[in-house]
């Protein structure tokens, strides 16, 4: 009888480690996926090529040094817990931040990344880092004359787009491609509530 109590004891010690051990190999290969996933992020040559075009906007030396700096040679990373996304502060402007956020299109996700000065409550630029959008339609938000209605767009009112825009805080939406055009301007009125949120707390602890 002792022996069997002995037993079913030694059996949920067992039974105990084994679950210590599963949870932290696991906690350990989340942490290094996403360690990986970070990496390859802040070395992805879209993101780098846009992120260079974004610095030329803000009339800062947009050339790349030749020794091929890494992201954060530019961008400082900002953590926000419960946030999802990559926000990064600019260095050498610390009130102009920077955000990838994606959201639903019509056909899969639009990703987006967004310049934003948090002084002038306007963004300074947007682009389209990936999309499924339809050819020929949808996918006419990724040309640059679409794109550079957005720079220097009033961000201090919600954006919003319009059939022929009179005022700041608009853009004109795309003919044919009006389901596109509605899913972009709600992704980007997101990525901006969320850079006044981390632009409000960043500037708060300075």
């Amino acid at each position: 009888m002792k022996l069997s109590a002995l037993n079913g004891h030694l059996g949920v010690v067992y039974d105990l480690t084994f679950m210590l051990i599963l949870t932290t190999v696991c906690t350990i290969i989340l942490t290094l996926t996403d360690t990986l996933y970070k990496q390859e992020m802040l070395t992805d040559p879209v993101v780098m090529q846009k992120a260079s075009e974004m610095i030329s906007l803000l009339n800062i030396q947009s050339s790349l040094p030749e020794k091929k700096p890494s992201f954060l040679d530019y961008f400082e990373r900002i953590k926000l817990s419960g946030m999802e996304g990559d926000n990064f502060v600019f260095r050498k402007k610390p009130g102009v931040f920077l955000r990838i956020e994606e959201g639903k299109g019509m056909w899969g996700k639009i990703k987006i990344m967004i310049a934003y000065d948090a002084g002038k409550k306007q963004i300074l630029g947007l682009d389209i880092l990936s999309n499924s959008e339809t050819p020929g339609l949808g996918t006419k938000i990724t040309e640059s004359e679409f794109l550079k209605q957005f720079q220097g767009l009033n961000a201090a009112k919600e954006i919003v787009m319009a059939k022929s825009k009179s005022q700041d805080n608009e853009f004109d939406g795309i003919t044919g491609a009006t389901i596109s055009s509605n899913a972009l301007c709600k992704i980007v009125n997101s990525c901006v509530g969320n850079l006044k949120k981390i632009s409000s707390k960043r500037m708060t602890n300075w």
